[in-house]
């Protein structure tokens, strides 16, 4: 009896085995879609990178385009670049390009960057050119001025001289004023570090070769981007033009960088003034603004116990904003200015208000982080 026990528990064991090597290899066969094993986006729909280089076309179809190179040939250029003003030799970052390339079976007829090269005073040398006719952007030439005329490049050796219009120098001059129109004399004038942010320099004149075929797709790098500075710098003002206090020359921006400068004015006891020069536009600036005594403001500033707000650390900063003035605004425009607070204190939600110059200040008072008085 034990003995066919045993051997109907070994043959139900050996048929559950066999039914589930059996049901394994009975499972439904999956159909692999076309779709699996492709990483990211299908071909075709991802969305070109400026920063990309290189054609994204199908291969085959990118196998069969040449890229636009840039043809080599028997010529060399000696460039010189001197100021237009004085004559004397500069030295830039220059962009050749050659113009009027002949059309061919993918590519437009157009313009095309040749060379980029660093003149320096003593000129430089640019060899392996093609006989053609080309054009340079020079980088540190002043904005929105006239490119440099085209010129012709043969034989073995081609001297170009080009004139190039600087960037010039300027002045800018501060009038600060109290609410009875005095002038507020004195205090200190200070200059924030200069900045520029690079442009990406684009001729007017400039045609660039394209695609001929809508089906391919070539990008084109875009130059400029950064920013870059220098020193603060402060004075004390030793006295006044008719025009008012005569902050630091400026000079112009660039074709390849757009320059601008913060300056500001202070004095003990009252409030300061704060402007932004860019120096995209030419000519002496005149600037108005106003100014009024700290201390009623300060005062004006309390901690939630009736205290005043300064004395318990707080940092309170007070500047306008001035206005640029020439022949034609009106005398008072000036009295539009208004006073910007702005109060810091750890442990306290920061405060800004606006003060106008006849406007008389209200109590406020700091309120805690987190919505408590």
């Amino acid at each position: 009896m034990k003995r066919a026990l045993l051997v109907v528990l070994v043959v139900l064991a050996f048929a559950v085995v066999l039914a589930s090597i059996f049901g394994a290899t009975a499972t439904p066969r999956v159909e692999r879609s076309e779709a699996v094993g492709v990483r990211g986006p299908a071909p075709g729909t991802r969305k070109p990178r400026v920063r990309t280089v290189q054609p994204r076309a199908a291969p085959d179809v990118l196998r069969d385009t040449p890229l636009d190179v840039a043809e080599e040939g028997p010529c060399s250029l000696f460039l010189v670049l001197t100021d237009e003003a004085t004559g004397a030799a500069i030295n830039s970052a220059v962009e050749l390009y050659r113009l009027d390339i002949p059309e061919n079976e993918y590519w437009s007829r157009g313009d095309r960057l040749q060379a980029e090269v660093l003149v320096s005073t003593e000129g430089a040398w640019v060899r392996e050119l093609p006989a053609a006719r080309y054009r340079a952007v020079v980088h540190e030439q002043r904005l929105g001025s006239d490119a440099p005329v085209a010129f012709g490049v043969e034989g073995d050796e081609t001297r170009v001289s080009l004139r190039v219009p600087m960037p010039q120098e300027f002045q800018a001059h501060l009038v600060v004023r109290d609410a009875q129109g005095e002038r507020v004399l004195g205090g200190e004038v200070w200059g924030g570090a200069p900045r520029w942010h690079g442009r990406k320099v684009t001729p007017d004149w400039l045609t660039l070769r394209t695609l001929r075929r809508p089906d391919l797709y070539h990008p084109v790098s875009l130059r400029g981007g950064g920013s870059a500075g220098g020193t603060r710098t402060s004075h004390r003002v030793r006295g006044e033009t008719p025009s008012g206090i005569q902050l630091l020359p400026w000079r112009q921006s660039s074709k390849s960088r757009q320059c601008f400068r913060w300056w500001g004015w202070s004095k003990d006891d009252w409030s300061g003034v704060s402007l932004r020069i860019d120096h995209d536009r030419p000519g002496d600036r005149r600037y108005a603004g106003a100014s009024r005594q700290r201390g009623p403001i300060v005062d004006s500033i309390r901690m939630p116990d009736g205290t005043r707000a300064i004395d318990a650390g707080a940092e309170i900063a007070m500047a306008s904003y001035p206005i640029e003035v020439n022949a034609e605004t009106p005398a008072d425009a000036w009295r539009g200015c208004t006073i910007n607070v702005q109060v810091k204190l750890e442990g306290y939600a920061p405060l800004s208000f606006d003060l106008g110059l006849d406007e008389k200040p209200i109590v406020r008072t700091l309120v805690a982080a987190g919505g408590k008085k």
